[in-house]
């Protein structure tokens, strides 16, 4: 089966840094960690871009008052995004701007060169405390293709700047 599925891109996990719905886990993992788990374990290549990469990659207002000056189409989308840094900026206050969560599951395929990837077969923990955790799989750290690769790390401000530019171009045309 898993010869026949092409690359599977998961926003979501966290393996060098801590989860945000419990030290362990990152909440999109936590919904249902058997499918994750499942989803790990299948042996289809998957690219996990997590908070690791994620809570590095952060849009702020400064990047959405150049959507303004583009187009009435910017000025509204960017109006939705600064509500969405507001309120991450009460709830995080030390970020300083909205993590660009699921940009960066696209960008991670389209631009895989911003990101520093570990391939690593991976698990999810099922039961107990640290339910939700997403973790590499002892038994198979020596495997010479492991089917997840881990985005680790992340150009700085690549990820938004990407976002910003792409939109830019879809906001001038409007």
């Amino acid at each position: 089966m898993a010869k026949e599925i092409g690359q599977i891109v998961i926003m979501g996990g966290a393996l060098t840094i801590p989860g945000n719905v419990s030290p362990f886990a990152e909440a999109n993992i936590s919904q249902d960690p058997e499918a994750a788990k499942l989803l790990f374990e299948s042996g289809s290549p998957i690219i996990m871009a997590g908070l690791d990469v994620t809570m590095r990659s952060i849009l702020t207002q400064k990047d959405t008052q150049k959507w303004r000056q583009i187009s009435k189409v910017g000025e509204k989308y960017a109006d939705i995004v600064d509500y969405y840094i507001h309120i991450h900026d009460e709830t995080a206050p030390t970020v300083k701007g909205c993590p660009l969560h699921d940009p960066s599951a696209i960008a991670a395929i389209i631009h895989p060169e911003l990101f520093d990837m570990l391939p690593l077969a991976m698990t999810v923990e099922t039961e107990g405390p640290s339910v939700g955790r997403t973790i590499g799989i002892t038994e198979k750290i020596r495997e010479k293709t492991p089917n997840v690769k881990t985005c680790i790390n992340v150009k700085k401000g690549a990820v938004a700047k990407d976002m910003c530019d792409t939109m830019a171009i879809l906001y001038a045309g409007t």
